[in-house]
């Protein structure tokens, strides 16, 4: 290391320091040279005085005069294309006068706004190059963006929603491909669903009322679950149902919760609370009695027919749930039961059991119960 500084000290020794002169006899710049030259436009100095640059060379008396007033060169677009020395001040609207021989402002755009040297903007370079195009803001100033990466956003945004647009595209032409009959008979089953609702199926609905249930979901419900308990009144003196049917209206159409079943024993105790297998939200194939059947009092769990959430996959699923509460974040293991149905003369209750992740959601209860 000592011999490399060694010949580092002896090689600056040796250098030979110039001050290399323009047409003006104006110092441009400093160059140090292994060997001595001779030549009119270097000028032999002692050290690497970098302050000469700009000073003008008196070839009479071999001083370095500070008599010169610098200027910064303009083209058509405010570029400076030159800097240069003078030995007298100019007014000249292309001539800027600078306080040095700054050569690097060679290219630099000049904003008369606030007298600053910068890059030269977009639409300034637009201008002097046929070859570039500078986009419009909505009000046509410029935007300061050239159009070819305009263009080139556009294509990548484009191949990006291309797939998905032919996807839905796809999914629409082969709904269309399948003719109107396909839809007459979607069409039929809802009527037949809604002219059921309306008449009923054991000779009509003795009375409807509203399930409304907005509220958030805390920490207590976590262990126990929340019972929900809805009234009603048939005006019927002890009129036991033997049916209750829950609908949504979705997009002006009914569509089919839950047709819940009380079975009694021979002494009116409650035996068993079925709920229709012909609900929304079946998760896989058609139920067994098993899956679909929820004793009286058990408490809701993975079996019970209606839950909603994010698995441990990650994966969402839907299997009714969201009837009863609203559509969840994705949380990686959120999810909520319900379960536990019964009902008496006057009321229909259930059970509503979260998961911890689901702590601050709301529910949404928002639908019609027809009493048969």
């Amino acid at each position: 290391m000592k011999n490399e500084m060694s010949e580092l000290e002896a090689m600056a020794l040796t250098m030979h320091y110039y001050a290399y002169l323009n047409e003006q006899d104006v110092v441009e710049t400093i160059v140090a040279l292994p060997s001595v030259i001779s030549h009119p436009q270097y000028i032999a100095i002692p050290s690497n005085d970098e302050s000469l640059i700009g000073k003008k060379y008196n070839r009479e008396t071999g001083e370095f005069e500070d008599v010169m007033f610098y200027y910064a060169v303009l083209d058509e677009q405010d570029i400076v294309v030159q800097v240069v020395a003078l030995e007298s001040k100019v007014t000249d609207e292309k001539k800027i006068e600078i306080p040095s021989y700054d050569q690097s402002l060679v290219g630099k755009w000049y904003n008369r706004k606030n007298g600053t040297f910068s890059e030269p903007p977009i639409h300034v370079i637009a201008k002097a190059n046929t070859g570039e195009i500078n986009t419009l803001k909505a009000d046509g100033s410029p935007e300061d963006k050239w159009l070819h990466t305009e263009l080139s956003d556009l294509r990548t945004k484009i191949s990006k929603d291309d797939q998905a647009l032919y996807t839905e595209l796809g999914k629409v032409r082969t709904e269309i491909s399948k003719g109107d009959t396909a839809l007459h008979k979607v069409l039929d089953i809802l009527d037949t669903r809604i002219t059921e609702v309306d008449r009923g199926s054991f000779g009509g609905y003795k009375t409807r009322f509203d399930l409304d249930d907005n509220q958030l979901i805390t920490s207590e419900w976590v262990d126990d679950g929340k019972r929900l308990t809805f009234n009603f009144d048939t005006g019927i003196p002890g009129y036991f149902p033997k049916m209750i049917r829950l609908i949504k209206t979705y997009n002006r159409r009914d569509q089919l919760v839950a047709d819940i079943y009380i079975v009694k024993n021979a002494n009116g105790s409650v035996k068993t609370a079925y709920v229709d297998a012909d609900y929304i939200g079946i998760r896989s194939g058609k139920p067994n009695v098993e899956e679909r059947q929820l004793y009286h009092a058990q408490g809701a769990d993975r079996s019970d027919i209606f839950t909603v959430g994010y698995g441990d996959d990650s994966k969402y699923y839907n299997a009714g749930g969201q009837y009863f509460v609203q559509k969840i974040n994705h949380l990686s293991d959120g999810k909520v039961k319900i379960g536990k149905f019964s009902y008496d003369k006057n009321s229909i209750s259930f059970t509503i059991l979260p998961s911890s992740d689901m702590v601050g959601i709301y529910t949404e209860v928002s639908m019609r119960g027809y009493v048969y």
